[in-house]
């Protein structure tokens, strides 16, 4: 499954490089036409709900494992947004009192766990133009790229906030 995984987040990767990120339709507002009348975007969307399929499979068997869990488990599954109830309940964990004591115990102070991918728009398209502001004279698929890696964006996204930044500066001409 993880092989399988990989070729899927491979191939996404591929059409994103290979068309989204040269795509001169302005999606900054709305990617409405990428995933209804973009060959290209409905490929991804396929491709997505693949990788979906898989990671509530993953979810299922990881929460199958009851007391069996590991923290690693735990993490993974805060990661993909199980909430801590569910998750206790599946441990054995009876009384809400005793939930947050567990994970404080288990992972750290659970309020500071952040779920990936949670952060409001606003606080990533910000720290995509801090990115931005302070790498003026990279190309535009190295400054892609380290929005990927600095904030966890697709490479869609990336290249959507490079284009929103670049028509804030212009004027959106």
């Amino acid at each position: 499954m993880k092989i399988e995984r990989l070729e899927i987040l491979d191939k996404i990767s591929d059409i994103e490089d290979k068309h989204c990120s040269i795509c001169t339709i302005d999606t900054s507002k709305d990617n409405k036409y990428c995933y209804t009348e973009c060959a290209y975007g409905l490929e991804i969307r396929e491709l997505g709900k693949q990788l979906e399929s898989q990671d509530k499979e993953k979810i299922k068997e990881t929460l199958n494992k009851g007391k069996e869990m590991t923290i690693k488990d735990v993490k993974m599954l805060l990661n993909k947004g199980v909430s801590r109830v569910k998750i206790a309940k599946k441990i054995g964990i009876k009384s809400n009192n005793d939930t947050k004591g567990w994970f404080e115990s288990a992972i750290g102070k659970v309020d500071d766990f952040i779920v990936e991918g949670k952060a409001p728009k606003s606080e990533r398209y910000k720290k995509a133009k801090e990115i931005i502001n302070t790498n003026p004279g990279l190309e535009r698929k190295e400054i892609a790229s380290m929005i990927m890696r600095g904030i966890g964006a697709s490479s869609s996204m990336a290249y959507s906030y490079i284009r929103s930044y670049e028509n804030e500066k212009t004027g959106g001409n």
